[in-house]
């Protein structure tokens, strides 16, 4: 015939018997017979390649072939114009089709492709109006979707523009669709202008992105940090963090109300306290964020067992706690600003600060908080990681214990290597012979709060503690892939 089916080529091909079996064993009029059926099976196959298939013959009036009994092509037609076709699959055994994903689609009368996460092969010829896939029974069931997208009315260009940019690119944005239609729109010109302009840009990475939106709390060995007299340092309104989970919680009455403590360090004084006064146990810190009135969870015994529930309180005093690191400032002295681009209720970054008027944070002192004179509120200061450039542009070499306290042989300065090399700078490290960048090596910005994990050795952070000190919560798995989302949305 002049068209063949790809179906009945696949079906017409020679499945060689079994002709070896446990009571019996294969002889060589056997093993020649194999060989030749195998051969006729693979010049049957070859002769059959690239002939068009008949839809007539191998595509059913219902949408989609009948569920083989082996693994066989299956035909399924292209869209319409204005109609998106999907290819759905679920398990073999799956009850229903709750569990369905796509795994190809066809749209505006295009060709079948397919989608990930679990793209189907989809194998096309010219001159057909259908697709082919291959069939597995024994794992899959599948179905056709099949939806009218209809554009907007009177979006003209500008949703042509969308959809294009939709696919091109790893999102569309507003000022990116004015610009294309300022520049010529759906002309062949500018549109290849445009591809001309997006291959030729400046790479840039994510990593960049990445660094300037870490912040992450210090610990032991974890790096250089913003102390409180700096320009980058953090401060909350709220007593209690993950920081203090499992520790003993001390609440004495003051006769005004109560003093809480913690490893016998005063963190706050309120009005009133659920189980009145004695030793208790944080269990639980709110949700990602921490902030002030989040649920905080505390307990009599150290198993948590029973639980109370309160709402994390402010950092309160009558007066400034005898002992205690208090850096009491007026505006003059200090000025504070809110995280960009998240809302924590009671988070501040210092943006400047008279470091003569503020005193150092003693040494092995766990708290240390900002009076701020003008409000007349407390603020309890974060011990935060501070990151260091090290770009190309700007090689560094610090290095010893204003890299990381403790730790003398640690240093900033990035191997040279042929993508660096050529900006290195001799002698311009303390710690090594040469100061060379690395590629996004830019230094957070604490203003930007903390958006992505990092992820140092397990022995000095649990993956909880990485997750509990996030400004915004996401599952661990999706950590790489966000990055790559928010530059897409957000620039």
């Amino acid at each position: 015939k002049a068209t063949v089916s790809v179906l009945n080529c696949r079906r017409a091909s020679f499945r060689p018997p079994i002709l070896a079996t446990p009571k019996r064993r294969m002889g060589r009029r056997d093993a020649r017979r194999m060989a030749a059926a195998a051969a006729a099976s693979l010049l049957f196959a070859v002769g059959c390649e690239g002939l068009a298939f008949n839809l007539a013959q191998s595509y059913p009036t219902a949408g989609l072939c009948a569920t083989p009994i082996y693994i066989e092509p299956c035909v399924v037609e292209k869209s319409t114009p204005g109609v998106l076709r999907r290819l759905m699959r679920r398990g073999k055994n799956d009850a229903d089709w709750a569990a369905e994903v796509a795994v190809a689609r066809s749209y505006d009368g295009r060709d079948w492709e397919g989608v990930h996460p679990a793209p189907a092969r989809m194998t096309c010829v010219a001159g057909q109006t259908g697709c082919a896939f291959d069939y597995d029974p024994n794992l899959y069931r599948y179905r056709v979707a099949e939806t009218a997208v209809t554009p907007p009315v009177g979006h003209g260009v500008k949703y042509a523009t969308a959809k294009l940019l939709a696919q091109a690119t790893f999102g569309t944005r507003g000022a990116d669709v004015d610009a294309f239609d300022a520049a010529g729109g759906e002309d062949p010109a500018a549109a290849g202008a445009w591809f001309d302009a997006q291959v030729t840009a400046a790479p840039f990475t994510a990593r960049e992105y990445l660094r300037r939106r870490q912040n992450p709390r210090a610990g032991e060995m974890l790096g250089a940090v913003y102390e409180p007299c700096e320009v980058g340092a953090r401060w909350h309104r709220h007593v209690f963090t993950n920081q203090e989970l499992n520790k003993a919680l001390t609440v004495t009455a003051n006769g005004a109300g109560f003093t809480l403590a913690i490893d016998g360090e005063v963190v706050s004084e309120i009005d009133a306290w659920e189980g009145g006064a004695g030793t208790y146990y944080l269990c639980t810190v709110g949700k990602t964020p921490e902030e002030l009135g989040n649920a905080v969870q505390y307990a009599a015994a150290a198993d948590c067992a029973v639980k109370t529930t309160v709402a994390n309180p402010a950092v309160a005093f009558a007066a400034p706690p005898a002992g205690a690191d208090v850096f009491t400032a007026a505006a003059a002295a200090i000025s504070l600003a809110p995280l960009q681009g998240v809302d924590i209720s009671g988070v501040a970054i210092t943006q400047t600060v008279d470091a003569g008027a503020c005193p150092a944070r003693t040494a092995g002192r766990a708290f240390y908080f900002l009076y701020d004179a003008d409000a007349g509120i407390y603020y309890r200061y974060d011990r935060r990681i501070k990151m260091f450039e090290n770009t190309f542009a700007a090689p560094s070499g610090t290095g010893g214990a204003a890299v990381m306290p403790g730790a003398a042989n640690k240093c900033t300065a990035a191997p040279a290597t042929w993508l660096n090399r050529e900006t290195c700078v001799r002698g311009g490290s303390t710690c090594a012979a040469m100061a060379c960048g690395s590629r996004g090596e830019v230094a957070n910005d604490p203003n930007l709060g903390h958006m992505y994990i990092t992820r140092p050795p397990t022995s000095q952070k649990s993956v909880y503690d990485l997750m509990d000190e996030l400004d915004f919560g996401f599952q661990i798995h999706n950590g790489k892939q966000l990055p790559f989302h928010n530059i897409a949305l957000w620039g």
